[in-house]
């Protein structure tokens, strides 16, 4: 019952997303971009909960586990659209053990801007648990450097600056001691670095966020 139940808002899922990417196509020249943004608290017991803030308001709760824990794959998928030439679509799956959530981009161009053009994607996550079906699926659209830079420089700085809690609270997989150092290197990645300082080298956004490197 659970695998058809998963299969049919997978089905739901894609066929969304579909449909939204050819309304985009049709309103190209007016699209407009969410305020993206990220809270997160914990992890405690296990369980990291990572607030996805759509304008100022959340929208979308992940809570991935340290039984199956996302940072490679979540590296990957965000490596892989800073890099949208080479993968202008992907999709990828996360087990938080009682339910599922998907992630989800498409790069559909470059968006002229006051400044510049702003490669762009539509971005989609949900998950077959939420009984809210307000929260169930968010769809939005976001410039590329800012919802990688925001995603993965908070959730890396996040690990550094509370690494006494995960300590307590995140087993490392294989039931090795706790390690940050195994942590980081999971989700840290010097490509996504490289290319978020390159693509923000005309603004100086990152700054205040040095290249970290785990021996």
């Amino acid at each position: 019952m659970e695998a058809l139940a998963f299969r049919e808002f997978n089905e739901e899922f894609f066929t969304k997303r579909a449909d939204r990417i050819a309304e985009i196509y049709r309103h190209i020249e007016s699209i407009r971009y969410s305020d993206f943004d990220i809270q997160i608290t914990g992890p405690e017991y296990g369980w990291l909960d990572i607030h996805v803030i759509l304008d100022g308001k959340e929208a979308f709760l992940f809570e991935p586990s340290d039984v199956y824990p996302p940072f490679p794959q979540l590296r990957s998928w965000l490596d892989d659209m800073l890099h949208f030439y080479d993968v202008p679509s992907k999709a990828f799956i996360v087990d938080c053990e009682s339910y599922h959530t998907i992630f989800s981009y498409d790069y559909i161009g470059s968006v002229e801007t006051e400044d510049s053009y702003e490669p762009t994607a539509f971005i989609q996550i949900g998950d077959d648990y939420s009984e809210d079906e307000s929260r169930k699926m968010i769809q939005f659209i976001a410039p590329i450097r800012h919802f990688v830079g925001c995603f993965y420089l908070k959730l890396r700085d996040y690990m550094l600056m509370n690494r006494h809690i995960f300590s307590s609270h995140w087993d490392h997989p294989g039931g090795d001691d706790f390690d940050i150092r195994k942590l980081m290197r999971s989700f840290v990645s010097k490509s996504i670095e490289e290319e978020l300082r390159r693509m923000n080298s005309h603004t100086g956004d990152l700054g205040h966020w040095p290249l970290i490197q785990i021996k």
